[in-house]
Formats: structure tokens, C-alpha cells, sequence
């Protein structure tokens, strides 16, 4: 079982996500949500070293926030569906894939910097 984390936004250290979870091998990371029948508004995956997502074999829709190598937001895409490929953001270095309608990541803003820890 991978390590749980949280995710909170720097500004004022408010909680995004209370089980954010960073999958270490490539078949976790390559898998991420796919055949998950949901996640659970807390819950995230956190993907590092990849700047763009698919949603083959996802049976429900998500967003997913792009961050530089600081953990800046770089942008938000929201509601991607099931069955998509998303064009690469440059300079994101990883991206937090949560489910879609979580209204602590529609406050989130381009510019935005977020703090991961235990």
C-alpha cells in the first residue's frame, strides 16, 4: 500500500486534500485511476515526472491540476471524461488527478503554490 499525504495550499495552509496518494512504481503510476469505480472528494493521485494524462478505461470524470518542479499550479483542467488524452503542459512536472466537482479545487488559481507532506 503506497504512503498517504496531504495536500494543502500555501497561502493559508488550508487542507485541498487529506489522502493524497504518490504511486512509486511504473505500473501504479501508468494504471493511476484506471478501473476505480470512484474517489472519494478527499482523495487524489499524485503523478510526478509527467506533464500530461490520459483517462482510458476511467469509469467517471476528473480534474487534474498541472504543477511545476515547486509545486506551483501551472493550470487546472476540469471535468476531463472518460477516454481522453490531454495535450502536455511544458512546464508542469507532475500533476494531482482528484475527482471532478471538488469545490476546494475550483478555489485553486494558476499561480497557486502547494505544500505535500506526511
Amino acid at each position: 500500500m503506497e504512503p498517504l499525504f496531504k495536500c494543502l495550499l500555501e497561502k493559508n495552509k488550508q487542507v485541498i486534500f487529506t489522502n493524497l496518494t504518490k504511486p512509486k512504481s511504473f505500473f501504479k503510476r501508468n494504471n493511476g485511476l484506471m478501473f476505480k469505480d470512484r474517489l472519494k472528494k478527499d482523495e487524489a493521485l499524485m503523478i510526478t515526472g509527467c506533464n500530461c494524462i490520459h483517462t482510458f478505461f476511467m469509469k467517471f470524470s476528473i480534474d487534474v491540476i498541472y504543477l511545476n518542479k515547486n509545486l506551483e499550479i501551472k493550470k487546472i483542467k476540469k471535468n476531463i471524461k472518460p477516454f481522453r488524452l490531454t495535450l502536455p503542459v511544458w512546464s508542469a512536472r507532475s500533476v494531482i488527478e482528484c475527482t471532478t466537482g471538488n469545490h476546494k479545487v475550483n478555489e485553486l488559481q494558476v499561480g497557486d503554490r502547494l505544500i505535500v507532506c506526511p
